[in-house]
């Protein structure tokens, strides 16, 4: 058929536009817009916006930080995950597949699951004073509990618990009859909080007010007596009365124990006494009478009572000695007991033996004459020190702070990186700190020194020190120490101000010179001279900003924000070579009774709290007992700090650059297979030593010499009886070691 020029004009524009079309190129969309909604302890959703050219869409994602992707393809722009892990960060990225070809990966998007809630909670071993909280197995770090009398909702008791793998815990010291409730939550690894359990009540078991037995009469002296008797099942306290045994008023008295000391007796007299129990339901009826005469007073009662050469299991006695004594008699006990353990002394002194490690103790003495015995003195107090050995860090950092109580730094919004370090995984924050006086300066002499040097205000010395200090104990002991002050005017600087550096906050200064136990002024440095190399750091060192940036006169913000900006790269470092942080207040501002903030940081720190009473003479015996050296001042009478260790785990000293090997363990946490796969720059063995969270051993394996380049070894955590929990894996290259955490969840 011939065609007319009208149609073969059109049938050539048509040709030509299809060869355009077909030879036109496609490109495929990449997905925009993403977000992950629905997020739960085990299950999230991934969403994306659509593109118009996709036929399906890739979507992947994984535990941030491991190596290996699970992938899906989806017709839709969404994706619900299921079986996640809780607590955890995962990372995901989506691309479109077009027909023909593929887009390239969105950016990655992280998110967290929720850390699980608690449940299947039940009470047991219901009894008077006692009972057993039970949960069930909920995968993660730690637990707090909570509970408190129901019908008193605002006195709440709580109970940090560890490891996660626990699902019970012991109430002990219940009152009887009484309905309690209760309720937990979980904490994560990624510093997440689960939410609430349901709450749990219960009632402790009333018991029966029975009529005390057993009275005794001890401790008799001209003035006073001890009276006990044996405890009764179910009793909230116990009524006592007593009197002359001619009298007819009876002096009526409490005790919640089952002993009382009677003061204020007349001396040579016959008294006679009775005691009766309170119980939740009532009274008992009074018992018989029980008598007992005070002696002559002839014995004057010791004075000058210390304690000294404490140990772990033990310590010396010390009184001055009493002109006419024969002997002394001397009690002691737990601060937290009521019976007393008895002995004597043919001198002013008593060595105990066989004590409790890390226990508070409280003990008296009174003076034996040939006319009878003293009154007992007052109770002097000491601690034992823990018999766990103290880890060893290679550098110490010890940031000082000024002029606020604990609960207000402490969970306020206005130092919101203070607050993160203390949750972290390497930090204790200590609920019971304790600046010693008031005002500044003595406190930074305590902290120094173990004494104020007999300066008792802010006014600056006389002259330079020779008493002991930490400075002077860490070199004779072969080891270093350096005062880095914001806005010191020059190194070895003695002067009083400048712009906003005060000497008063800088203790060194006053040791600086060639006398006896005096220091080199070289110590004594700006902080600009601060290292950035943080192997350079001397062992230990002082950071004292000034006045504007340590609360003093600035803002809680403006101090917390100073702290992250320069301290903070020390932290992290601290926590991967062996080194500790320490952050604390000089005092408070005079209101909240001198407790102070105090944070440890570092990778032999527990993660928690510990509200154990401690000040800062107990800070400096720590850093004296960690490096051997001798003590300072009252730092010789108190004891370390112990309970914020990771007991049994010690890093040993190394040296060097840790940023010459690549490592990383996958999956972390791990259930079936650990993974660690590592980068050698040279030739060389590779030892590995798995610890769990008490310091023992799991695993010590040792390569032949292996090639430059990649390589990886895979371990099971069956084979190796690794339960969940967490644990530490340490590798030595090249007599270099390295650090990392691993956790293990069913």
């Amino acid at each position: 058929m011939k065609l007319q020029g009208k149609q073969f004009t059109l049938l050539m524009i048509l040709t030509i536009a299809m060869m355009n079309i077909s030879s036109k190129s496609y490109s495929c969309t990449t997905p925009t817009g993403l977000s992950t909604t629905l997020i739960t302890s085990t299950t999230a959703k991934l969403n994306w916006g659509t593109t118009t050219d996709a036929v399906t869409y890739y979507a992947r994602y994984r535990i941030t930080g491991t190596f290996t992707w699970t992938s899906t393809t989806v017709s839709t722009n969404s994706l619900s995950l299921t079986g996640l892990l809780p607590g955890i960060s995962y990372e995901w990225k989506v691309r479109t597949n077009c027909s023909g070809s593929n887009s390239t990966y969105s950016s990655i998007l992280t998110f967290n699951t929720l850390c699980a809630t608690t449940s299947g909670l039940s009470t047991t071993n219901i009894t008077n004073t006692t009972a057993t909280l039970n949960w069930g197995s909920t995968p993660c770090d730690s637990f707090l509990l909570r509970y408190y009398v129901t019908s008193v909702p605002n006195t709440v008791f709580y109970q940090n618990i560890s490891p996660g793998t626990a699902t019970s815990y012991n109430l002990t010291g219940l009152t009887v009859a009484t309905n309690y409730s209760w309720l937990i939550r979980t904490y994560c690894m990624n510093g997440q909080a689960g939410s609430y359990s349901s709450t749990m009540t219960f009632t402790t078991l009333g018991g029966t007010c029975s009529t005390p037995t057993g009275q005794s009469t001890s401790s008799i002296t001209s003035s006073g007596a001890s009276l006990s008797w044996a405890a009764v099942t179910g009793a909230l306290s116990y009524n006592i009365q007593y009197k002359l045994s001619s009298g007819s008023s009876w002096t009526s008295t409490t005790s919640t124990t089952n002993s009382k000391s009677l003061a204020g007796l007349a001396a040579a007299s016959a008294y006679v006494w009775q005691v009766q129990t309170v119980c939740s339901g009532g009274t008992s009826s009074w018992t018989a009478s029980a008598s007992f005469t005070t002696l002559a007073a002839t014995c004057s009662v010791p004075t000058g009572m210390t304690t000294t050469s404490i140990t772990s299991s033990g310590g010396i006695l010390n009184w001055a000695a009493v002109s006419g004594a024969l002997s002394y008699n001397v009690q002691y006990k737990l601060s937290s007991g009521s019976s007393w353990t008895s002995t004597t002394s043919s001198s002013a002194s008593k060595t105990l033996s066989g004590l409790g490690a890390a226990s508070a103790y409280v003990w008296q003495v009174q003076t034996v004459c040939s006319g009878g015995t003293s009154p007992w003195t007052s109770s002097a107090s000491f601690t034992t020190s823990n018999s766990t050995i103290l880890p060893t860090p290679d550098h110490i950092v010890i940031l000082i702070e000024e002029n606020h109580g604990y609960t207000q730094i402490m969970g306020s919004s206005s130092a919101p990186y203070i607050n993160a370090l203390a949750a972290d995984a390497m930090s204790t924050s200590f609920t019971q700190m304790y600046g010693i006086e008031h005002p500044s300066q003595p406190n930074y002499l305590d902290l120094f020194s173990g004494s104020n040097q007999g300066i008792t205000n802010n006014n600056l010395p006389s002259s330079h020190f020779t008493t002991p200090n930490l400075a002077r104990e860490l070199i004779n002991a072969g080891k270093t120490f350096i005062t880095y002050s914001q806005s010191l005017p020059s190194a070895g600087s003695d002067a009083a101000t400048s712009g906003k550096y005060a000497r008063k906050h800088n203790p060194i200064t006053n040791w600086m010179g060639t006398g006896t136990n005096q220091v080199s002024s070289t110590l004594n440095l700006p902080f600009t001279s601060f290292p950035s190399n943080y192997t350079t750091l001397p062992t230990v060192s002082f950071v004292v900003p000034d006045m504007d940036y340590d609360m003093h006169d600035g803002t809680i913000t403006t101090g917390d924000t100073w702290f992250h900006t320069y301290i903070d790269g020390y932290v992290q470092w601290a926590k991967t070579h062996n080194s500790l942080f320490i952050m604390i207040f000089d005092e408070d501002n005079g209101s909240y009774s001198n407790r102070i903030p105090c944070i440890f940081t570092g990778p032999m720190v527990k993660s928690g709290t510990v509200s154990t009473t401690y000040n800062l003479y107990n800070v400096l015996r720590t850093i004296e007992d960690m490096y051997g050296t001798t003590h300072a001042g009252n730092a010789a009478g108190v004891s370390a700090i112990h309970g914020c260790w990771l007991n049994g785990y010690k890093i040993a000293d190394v040296t060097g650059d840790f940023s010459d090997v690549q490592w990383n363990i996958f999956p972390n946490p791990a259930t079936d297979l650990i993974n660690i796969q590592y980068e050698l720059t040279e030739k060389a063995p590779a030892n590995f030593t798995i610890y769990n969270n008490v310091g023992q051993v799991i695993l010590e394996q040792s390569t032949t010499v292996e090639e430059e380049g990649s390589h990886q070894i895979s371990l099971s955590v069956k084979d190796l009886g690794m339960t969940k929990g967490i644990y530490f894996v340490e590798m030595i290259v090249n007599e270099k070691k390295y650090l990392k955490k691993v956790a293990v969840v069913e």
